[in-house]
C-alpha cells in the first residue's frame, strides 16, 4: 500500500531530498497531507465519501441543462453573455 501512495505522490520518503521512489528498506514515509504548507490546496484530500458516479453525473446534467435554459437559444446557435 505504501509502494502506490508513493508512486501516485500521496506521500514521501522523509530521508534526503524526499524521494518519490520506493524502497522496500527501513525508510520512513509520511502522507503529504500530514506535511506543513501554506499552499490552499494542501489539506486533506477528502473528508467526505464518495458518491456513485452515476449520481455525480446526473447532478452534473441537470446543472448543465440549467446552466442552458437560462444563456442558450432554444435552438443552441445564440449565447446570451451576461457581461457584469
Amino acid at each position: 500500500m505504501c509502494r502506490q501512495l508513493v508512486e501516485r505522490n500521496f506521500g514521501h520518503s522523509l530521508g534526503k531530498g524526499k524521494e518519490t521512489e520506493f524502497r522496500d528498506d527501513d525508510s520512513i514515509y509520511r502522507l503529504l497531507e500530514d506535511d506543513e504548507s501554506t499552499a490552499l490546496n494542501s489539506g486533506m484530500s477528502s473528508v467526505c465519501e464518495p458518491r456513485p458516479a452515476p449520481q455525480v453525473a446526473e447532478e452534473l446534467r441537470r446543472l448543465i441543462l440549467n446552466l442552458y435554459s437560462q444563456f442558450l437559444s432554444k435552438d443552441g446557435k445564440v449565447l446570451d453573455q451576461l457581461i457584469t
